[in-house]
């Protein structure tokens, strides 16, 4: 017989007992658990998630894992319930699917059998979720308050901040600065911030160039080394290009992004004032999330000043200004970036990438005359500097979007491929028709039921005494009707073509086909809803000698062929200028 085992460890106070300080110790006793049971363990079913919480369930590794699996095994063995997960629900969830594949769950410190053959068992299995919740959420609030004393009296409360050291204090009261990644020692006491002095300078550097004029973009080129800002560099940085606060671009090479100079030019760190409790770390739909509170506190520290309050004034000015203009113009246009979960109003914008440095391919312009000439241009080539990536090509828009919607024309929006793809569809309806023959009365009864409630509501609205959710109802409802009205059309379809509606729907499709690049065209956040689910991957632009390559997979095949995935010469005689 066949038994997997799982371990799980968090660096909560949740796991301070011997027997689950480490996963190590877990597996050890699971195995000879399940050797004094004559079970067999096989390496590849051991599953583990290490310094992971029990309230985390949708990015645990282990446990994905362990669920993919479950048909492989016949027992599971752990220490106890809350090493499967510590909410209530979710663990009552999870362990029934893997009780309901047949795999027999036991805990080896108890040596107790999880069951759930009966309510009562079923209603243990909840108690015991819940005494591992309500445990999860005390260790929760002793580590805040435990980190609100820390903030209280000066003490490192999180991570590494740029500008500044993690520095030990030892038990003795002597001082060190913390290597980074290094194991914090036994008779260290706490840690303090201290202002790092190289990074302080940098810092300086970049809220004086920013108050000299100069953007993000040009401060982020400057800082990774681009050769056009040689003499920026050597007037702010000495002509030296310093580490990043964080790695980026390639796996083991440090750049700057603009965005990090943003929150640079907003962190009140910098003028010594101290957050505490920005963000609190909750648990939602199965994983953690990070959400902003409202009142976070402050505490001034004088030690930890890199900016002076007149310098500060000034950089917080000038950021005002450029947001009031970036973000509507005089007539209330927003100018700035679309609001998250809208569309690009540009067709290959995320869909194409930089095939040196797997960035995306960004749109931009430049101007001939009075006339804007839009491109594609690596993200990291025009944010960063050629020193981030030398990807310099820059196809025309339309130069780009032409060779995609050709060779899909051409390879995948074939008129025989069309009709294939219409008759499959059509035969899968005709399954569905088949197998729910009473679902178009069923729907059509819901539909009749949701309009008189629609009208019920704007009798309401008539009488003038209607509450202010009652427009939401109807909203609701009124969005029910449509999607139950376009399934009601599925199962009403014809599935059967005679010739001649064949020979219809051929010239319905070619009419259609025509106008491809008009339907494209005329709703473009649609058509790149329809790329989303055509394309298999990326559309990768990789400079050339003679100019620049384009390659891409669809779920149907490739992309381009390799007769037009040949060279696409980039225009001459000029190069493009850019914003800064």
């Amino acid at each position: 017989m066949k038994a997997a085992i799982y371990a799980r460890k968090s660096n909560d106070d949740n796991d301070k007992s011997d027997d689950n300080k480490s996963v190590t110790r877990q597996i050890k006793h699971a195995k000879a658990y399940a050797k004094s049971k004559g079970w067999t363990v096989d390496e590849e079913h051991i599953y583990v998630d290490d310094g992971i919480s029990g309230a985390e369930y949708q990015n645990r590794p282990g446990l994905i894992n362990l669920l993919a699996h479950v048909k492989e095994f016949d027992f599971l063995v752990m220490s106890e319930s809350a090493r499967f997960g510590r909410d209530m629900l979710r663990n009552a969830t999870y362990l029934s699917n893997v009780l309901d594949s047949d795999v027999r769950v036991f805990y080896y410190l108890t040596n107790d059998e999880e069951l759930a053959g009966t309510p009562e068992q079923k209603m243990m299995m909840l108690f015991k979720g819940y005494a591992s919740d309500v445990e999860r959420q005390k260790a929760s609030h002793r580590s805040r308050d435990k980190a609100k004393q820390q903030f209280d009296n000066g003490k490192v409360t999180g991570g590494r901040v740029y500008g500044y050291d993690n520095c030990w204090v030892f038990k003795d009261g002597h001082k060190e600065i913390a290597p980074v990644g290094a194991e914090k020692p036994s008779d260290v006491s706490h840690a303090i911030y201290a202002i790092n002095e190289e990074h302080a300078n940098i810092i300086c550097s970049i809220y004086k160039m920013y108050c000299d004029g100069f953007g993000i973009t040009r401060i982020a080129k400057t800082l990774n080394g681009d050769p056009k800002y040689q003499d920026l560099s050597l007037k702010y940085f000495n002509g030296q290009s310093p580490n990043a606060p964080a790695h980026g671009t390639k796996k083991g090479v440090s750049s700057w992004p603009p965005s990090s100079i943003r929150k640079i030019l907003n962190n009140e760190r910098y003028i010594g004032q101290i957050p505490w409790g920005l963000h609190r770390k909750e648990y939602k739909h199965g994983t953690k999330v990070r959400t902003k509170q409202e009142n976070p506190q402050q505490k001034f520290d004088e030690n930890l000043v890199i900016i002076k309050p007149a310098l500060w004034d000034k950089t917080q000015k000038r950021l005002k200004a450029v947001r009031g203009t970036y973000v509507r113009d005089n007539n209330g246009n927003l100018w700035g970036r679309p609001d998250t979960g809208r569309e690009s109003r540009y067709l290959l914008t995320g869909f194409a990438r930089c095939g040196c440095c797997k960035s995306s391919m960004t749109a931009s312009y430049f101007k001939s005359g009075n006339k804007k000439v839009y491109h594609y241009i690596c993200g990291h080539y025009k944010k960063r500097g050629s020193t981030v990536c030398s990807n310099n090509v820059k196809p025309k828009m339309g130069e780009l979007d032409d060779i995609v919607l050709s060779n899909i024309e051409q390879t995948i929006l074939t008129p025989d491929n069309v009709m294939y793809v219409v008759k499959q569809a059509a035969h899968k309806i005709k399954e569905q028709q088949q197998a729910n023959p009473n679902k178009p009365k069923q729907l059509q009864k819901e539909i009749t039921k949701l309009k008189l409630e629609v009208e019920r509501f704007m009798a309401v609205i008539a009488t003038g005494n209607a509450p202010d959710s009652i427009l939401q109802q109807i909203t609701e409802r009124e969005s029910r009707i449509s999607l139950l009205e376009a399934e009601l059309v599925k199962y009403s379809a014809p599935t059967d073509f005679s010739e001649l509606d064949n020979k219809r729907l051929e010239k319905e499709l070619s009419g259609r086909l025509s106008r491809f690049r008009e339907l494209i065209y005329s709703d473009v956040p649609k058509a790149r809803q329809a790329f989303r689910k055509l394309l298999n991957g990326s559309i990768v632009i990789t400079p050339e000698p003679d100019g620049y390559s384009v390659s891409g997979e669809t779920r149907l095949g490739a992309l381009l062929h390799p007769a037009t995935s040949a060279c696409m010469a980039s225009p001459r005689g000029f190069e493009p200028l850019l914003p800064p």
